[in-house]
């Protein structure tokens, strides 16, 4: 009797261990980290849009902690680099994902942040590991994906190893990835999520804006500008005057808080499909939500256009929590919400604040432009520059031009300019007030110099608005957590975006590089288990 007994002890031990190899345990509760980016969501939009929210944001202010002083710490505020800060934790410096677009010094072409010249599209320009990654390294099961509106979003999010990332096609009015990812084939949900054409569901809508109570927009420090000859108010025609959908319907929606509308529903379906965080695994889901951006650039900051944005954005986020609360629970999520960038107020509203603020004219420009014709002529040289800002070294070295001097000339040619603050040269960069710019250059990718656009000088020239200045009106972000182990409250103190995916690590007591420019966020704040 006792052997048997013993024998049944050392099957059962042995079929615990080889299911422990299978299924590796789940070392926390969390079940699905989702991390939410809101493009352009600007600082100030929670509390200037306060008494609108009532979604996603109202959820997050009261269940979660919310840190209203988070910052990119790099100069260059821009998608591919606000993302990629999010998900490594690490500068661009660091990650190598230093502009939208960035040159070869080889072949001076522009390079694209999510380039692949197998896959067309992928992580490869990405330099480091992200925070799925370190989730995929932990449990090999667990599940990775991530979804957005823009390609490089979805998959500076995803990292190196996402099971998929997806984004939306302007060309087809579908959800698309890259053959990088290990799918085989399309899934059969993306196939039946598409089937029906869902995307159409909005031809023939206009977009309106939602109920505003007018003395509400003065506090939200809303102005309806005069838009000229030809006005483009409320509401919003959709595409060309088709009977059918077509190219122009599918690209405008790309533009209004339909995108987003879009995004969630995709997400819901991918939620389900593939069954994120309904196993002993810890999933990654990433949401990156771009209309803000898009209708941002167009109709600026303070724009009846940019409330409405705000206010849908803020009810889909409420949406898809109250869909994993019903399909998951949020007491088994970790969610983390935050923003790539900021942006800048219209020149034209700033006026209206008493604030010295322009837009780059035409004479701005030529004396940019121009800045390196005087010099070669001066030199006596040609192709002074393989790009904008990379300079020729062939043609520095075959006529000896001493770096020094020709530093010296450069910045007061280009100085010189109206919108220039400063023209700030590699050397320069170990000057402590440059640290953003530092943080911002790989000796690889980036140029030989960075110009130091003058503050609320705009780079747009006509119309819309930017982003992409070290200034806080463009790195000034909010950031929140919410969970199970999140001590919920509003903290005051300064954090960096980089500081968002090791914390999270460190909550999920997952192993993470030990290098990262990020740093924890106080475990008095955020508890782990």
């Amino acid at each position: 009797m006792k052997r048997k007994i013993t024998l049944l002890a050392v099957i059962l031990i042995t079929t615990i261990l080889a299911r422990s190899f299978l299924l590796p345990a789940n070392k926390h509760k969390t079940k699905l980290v989702l991390y939410v980016v809101v493009d352009q969501l600007a600082a100030n939009y929670i509390e200037r849009f306060d008494s609108f929210i009532e979604g996603g944001f109202k959820k997050l202010k009261d269940n979660g902690a919310y840190f209203p002083n988070t910052f990119h710490e790099h100069a260059d505020t821009s998608t591919c680099p606000g993302h990629a800060a999010l998900s490594t934790g690490m500068y661009p410096s660091h990650s190598g994902i230093v502009q939208n677009w960035w040159n070869d010094r080889n072949t001076g072409k522009q390079i694209y942040c999510v380039d692949d010249p197998i896959y067309k599209s992928s992580p490869k320009q990405l330099l480091v590991s992200a925070l799925p990654d370190w989730i995929k390294n932990d449990n090999h099961s667990s599940k990775v994906f991530s979804v957005s509106g823009k390609d490089r979003a979805a998959i500076m999010m995803g990292g190196k190893s996402a099971d998929a990332a997806f984004w939306y096609d302007k060309k087809s009015g579908n959800f698309t990835t890259s053959k990088y990812y290990n799918l085989l084939k399309s899934p059969k949900w993306f196939e039946q999520f598409h089937k029906p054409k869902p995307i159409n569901q909005f031809f023939g809508v206009a977009w309106e804006s939602l109920p505003v109570d007018p003395l509400m927009l003065k506090k939200a420090e809303i102005t309806i500008l005069d838009r000229g000859l030809f006005p483009d108010n409320f509401p919003h025609s959709l595409g060309d005057a088709s009977v059918v959908p077509d190219l122009s319907f599918y690209e405008e929606i790309y533009q209004t808080p339909f995108l987003d509308q879009y995004t969630i529903q995709f997400t819901k379906a991918l939620i389900r499909g593939e069954e994120l965080g309904q196993d002993s695994n810890l999933d990654y889901l990433s949401v990156s939500l771009s209309a803000l951006d898009l209708v941002g650039h167009k109709y600026g900051p303070n724009s009846p256009e940019v409330l409405d944005a705000f206010r849908k954005v803020d009810l889909q986020i409420g949406e898809l929590l109250d869909f994993i609360d019903q399909t998951i629970g949020l007491k088994n999520v970790l969610v983390v919400v935050s923003s790539d960038h900021g942006v800048q107020a219209f020149p034209e509203y700033q006026h209206h604040r008493g604030i010295d603020a322009f837009r780059r004219d035409t004479e701005d420009v030529l004396c940019i432009q121009n800045s390196a014709k005087k010099i070669e002529a001066l030199l006596n040289v040609k192709d002074l520059f393989k790009a904008n800002l990379y300079l020729n070294s062939e043609t520095i070295a075959h006529n000896k031009i001493p770096l020094d001097k020709l530093e010296d000339l450069l910045k007061s040619e280009i100085q010189s300019c109206r919108s220039v603050k400063a023209l700030i040269s590699t050397k320069d960069l170990l000057e402590a007030e440059n640290y953003l710019f530092k943080n911002s250059y790989h000796p690889e990718r980036s140029p030989d110099y960075f110009i130091e656009l003058e503050r609320n000088a705009l780079p747009s020239q006509i119309s819309g608005t930017s982003h992409g200045t070290p200034y806080d009106y463009d790195s000034h972000v909010p950031a929140f957590f919410m969970g199970n182990n999140i001590e919920k409250g509003i903290y005051q103190q300064r954090i960096a975006t980089v500081d968002l995916a090791p914390t999270v690590a460190s909550i999920l007591k997952l192993k993470f590089p030990t290098n990262l420019d990020g740093k924890l966020i106080s475990a008095e704040l955020i508890s782990a288990n």
